[in-house]
């Protein structure tokens, strides 16, 4: 019986990760297989005895289309054995989509409870955070967090490079300030502050509500903010939530 990916320790599921051989000399051989394919399709397209506007149709088709798609499905093969694992480590580093990890925390959170969803990147060289910090009814918050390079690319080619740390309380000072601002956000919704600068340290953040209340959700660039953002509840819930994830971030 395959185990279930979840169950299995990060370091193990970066080896297994790893392409063998084969797979990499088959995602190595897709620019030339597809080059390849499209010049045998362009040639039974020459051969082919129809009129000039559908012969025109079926050379735009052969030099755009079946290079697109044959290369998509050596790419697959080459990862199939190993996607499920990928999906995993993404979702433990952060990489999936800020929705996905709402959506999984409020299938179990109970009323009384709240969960705040981090996702951060320092660019142009920095890293990649995540960090998830839960609330109980009771007000104790824990942490658990996990740091990546920029360069670890989707299709596991390249070795896996990131940190994942132990889950851990917060201090009962810090988890109070969290909690009190994360209620002073509820009902707000979406909200998007523009930046101002190119790089930085763009950000995501979620804050799930265990009563059913819409979650709050923040897109912010924290290195590139006017003073009036500076003064709104919600970026200074994303910058507190970096600070207590993040390193390379201080406010």
């Amino acid at each position: 019986m395959t185990p279930d990916v979840r169950t299995i320790p990060t370091n193990e599921l970066v080896q297994r990760a790893q392409r063998n051989r084969i797979e990499c000399a088959v995602e190595n051989s897709g620019c030339l297989v597809a080059i390849s394919l499209a010049v045998v399709a362009c040639v039974l397209v020459h051969l082919t005895n129809v009129d000039l506007v559908l012969k025109s149709i079926l050379f735009g088709a052969a030099v755009a289309v079946v290079p697109l798609l044959s290369f998509t499905a050596i790419i697959s093969a080459a990862g199939f054995r190993t996607r499920r694992v990928v999906h995993e480590l993404n979702r433990r580093f952060g990489r999936l989509p800020i929705q996905s990890y709402v959506e999984e925390l409020r299938g179990r959170m109970t009323p009384g409870t709240i969960a705040c969803v981090f996702t951060g990147q320092g660019l142009p060289h920095g890293g990649s955070y995540f960090g998830q910090i839960l609330f109980d009814e009771s007000g104790r918050a824990t942490v658990k967090k996990s740091f990546g390079r920029n360069s670890y690319h989707d299709t596991g080619a390249f070795a896996w490079e990131g940190v994942e740390y132990d889950d851990r309380l917060l201090p009962e000072t810090t988890a109070k300030e969290i909690q009190s601002i994360a209620e002073r956000t509820k009902g707000t919704g979406k909200a998007e502050f523009e930046p101002i600068v190119r790089d930085g340290f763009p950000v995501r953040l979620a804050v799930v509500f265990g009563d059913g209340t819409k979650e709050t959700i923040i897109s912010a660039n924290l290195c590139g903010l006017t003073e009036e953002q500076e003064r709104d509840d919600r970026i200074k819930l994303a910058k507190l939530v970096a600070s207590t994830v993040c390193d390379e971030f201080s406010q």
